[in-house]
Formats: C-alpha cells, structure tokens, sequence
C-alpha cells in the first residue's frame, strides 16, 4: 500500500507521555498530492493507535 511506503512510524516516550512521530519518505515530498497521501495515511494509523489504546 502507499503508506507503508511513504511512511515509517515511531512510538516513544518523552516527559512520560506517548509520542507518535511518522518519517516521510522522500518520494512523498516531492509533490502536494504525493505528501497529502502520506498525510492522510499517518492520520489513519493514528486514529487506529488511538482506538487501541482506548480499549
């Protein structure tokens, strides 16, 4: 699928809180279109991260 090419997810911890961070590949980059997909698809990997941590 595209995001898992355009997209790397990070959990961390810091301050003892959760951080989710996303490294964009750099093809995403390269063009609105191309970055609003990968956008979007951190988005839905965070929401999914959300629900899973509300269970």
């Amino acid at each position: 699928s595209c995001c898992k090419e355009a997209l790397q997810l990070l959990l961390g911890e810091q301050n003892g809180e959760l951080t989710l961070k996303a490294l964009v590949h750099p093809d995403f980059l390269s063009d609105g279109e191309k970055f609003s997909t990968a956008l979007n698809g951190f988005y839905n990997y965070l929401e999914v991260f959300s629900r899973s941590l509300m269970r």
